[in-house]
């Protein structure tokens, strides 16, 4: 990252170069021309106000600063930030690369089609429109909406997620992805990282590839395919294919009444007293575990009932209910 860095900087030293300090008025940058904000600049566009440019690049010190109804768009040269961005207007990125090494600070509409390597901070609380690629090695603050829009989002850092993450590219996680919100994607997601559930993981018509670890405290609807480590104290609904482990833990469930789950097990589920188990299973049977840990073969935990051992003995009383009522009539 760094060294992409330099090189930017040196072929911006090598290209004519405008200076925000030179600006009276918004204007366009010629084409091959660099816009730079030189440290203790600032560039603020204000309503209605319009930049147009090439390439930018922020110093340390620097800062662009875009109003509501204000807009900056480049057109398919380099960005460098190493100083701040507030942006509460738009921001069109088309094609090329953005390197961030300081603070962007959203809070109203990115659009990019080029990528985004982000190695600094990003808080949004606005719109990003992802039609690239968003590499994240830094921070990332999502409590507005980041919808991946055909763009990849690939997470080397950390990513925590108060709004809503969604689309359909791909959602690559090696890092930290602690979610209160909810991700919702069409394609799947591949975690070798940690992933913190607190919200909603929906993954309809994809699945989550997990060789990494999964704490799951709230709700994950959709297949699973696990040969890593999940931690359920939430509520897993889908199909799971399990060469890993699985633990559920007290007050957890995997499936309900009415979205029963299906799991293919050759690896290892332990389940902790309290839960609830609307599943199907094939392969290796569960463990059902003392609140100690161990293995309960007192008699006085008995197994938990698989959903069609549930569903049959229903079916029948439903049945001679409604014998008895019909022979009443």
């Amino acid at each position: 990252m760094k060294i992409c860095i330099i090189m930017v900087a040196v072929l911006i030293a090598l290209s004519g170069t405008a200076y925000a300090a030179e600006l009276t008025n918004p204007e366009i940058i010629h084409s091959g021309e660099v816009f730079t904000i030189s440290n203790g600049d600032n560039l603020s566009l204000g309503y209605n106000e319009n930049f147009t440019g090439e390439s930018l690049f922020i110093e340390a010190g620097g800062s662009l600063i875009i109003e509501s109804g204000g807009n900056f768009s480049t057109l398919s040269g380099s960005m460098v930030n190493e100083g701040s961005i507030n942006n509460s207007g738009q921001i069109y990125y088309e094609f090329g690369n953005f390197y961030n090494t300081g603070n962007i600070t959203n809070s109203g509409n990115i659009w990019s089609i080029g990528i985004i390597e982000s190695a600094g901070n990003i808080d949004n609380s606005g719109l990003i429109i992802n039609e690239g690629s968003i590499n994240n090695s830094g921070s990332f603050n999502n409590s507005g909406y980041i919808h991946n829009l055909f763009g990849h989002l690939f997470n080397y850092g950390t990513l925590d997620n108060f709004g809503s993450v969604g689309g359909m590219g791909k959602f690559i996680n090696s890092g930290i992805i602690n979610s209160y919100g909810s991700i919702q994607n069409s394609a799947n997601i591949n975690n070798s990282g940690t992933i913190n559930n607190f919200g909603t993981l929906e993954f309809s018509i994809s699945a989550i590839i997990n060789s990494g670890l999964i704490n799951n405290n709230g709700l994950i609807i959709g297949s699973i395919d696990n040969s890593g480590l999940i931690n359920n104290n939430g509520l897993i609904k889908g199909y799971i294919d399990n060469p890993g482990i699985i633990n559920n833990y007290p007050d957890s469930g995997i499936g309900d009444i009415d979205y029963p789950a299906l799991i293919n097990n050759s690896g290892t589920i332990n389940n902790y007293p309290g839960i609830t188990f609307y599943v199907e299973i094939t392969g290796n049977p569960v463990n059902n575990l003392t609140d100690s840990g161990e293995e309960d073969d007192t008699g006085n935990n008995q197994e938990i009932p698989e959903f069609p051992t549930i569903a049959l003995p229903v079916v029948a009383i439903l049945g001679l209910a409604f014998m008895f009522q019909h022979r009443k009539e």
